[in-house]
């Protein structure tokens, strides 16, 4: 009698385990654990297309991806301080130069879930999306 309570007890330890396990799982779905953004090719809200603008490229060594980086055009009411970061998917290996400046065109779409936690601290005024570009280019 006492062998199958102690059976049933490893067995329970063992279930709550594996049940832990695959929660802890389920709820890091742009994260592998390794601080890897897995966010390319997911369906996205656009935030807003973009049309030959002028950034620079720069990479997240943390999360292992590149951006480019610009200053959107004030507008009446926007925050003069704004800078927007567009995560690039798939960019050339001849571009994979931080400070190559380019001229890029795409849309702009929002991050999901948890993706805007890989990037923090996020520096106040700084935005950042995923580039979906139709255009990528040096200057």
């Amino acid at each position: 009698m006492k062998k199958n309570k102690i059976l049933k007890a490893v067995v329970m330890n063992i279930l709550f385990g594996l049940t832990m396990l695959f929660v802890v799982q389920s709820c890091n779905d742009n994260d592998d654990g390794n601080r890897k953004f897995q966010g390319c090719g997911l369906d996205r809200s656009e935030y807003k297309e973009v049309v030959g603008l002028e950034g620079t490229i720069n990479y997240f060594d943390e999360v292992d991806v590149y951006y480019v980086r610009y200053v959107p055009e004030v507008e009446e009411g926007a925050n003069i301080d704004t800078v927007i970061y567009g995560i690039i998917c798939d960019l050339e290996e001849d571009l994979k130069t931080v400070g190559t400046v380019v001229i890029f065109s795409g849309k702009l779409e929002n991050l999901i879930g948890n993706e805007k936690s890989l990037f923090e601290p996020i520096p106040s005024g700084t935005e950042i999306y995923v580039l979906n570009q139709s255009s990528l280019e040096r200057k």
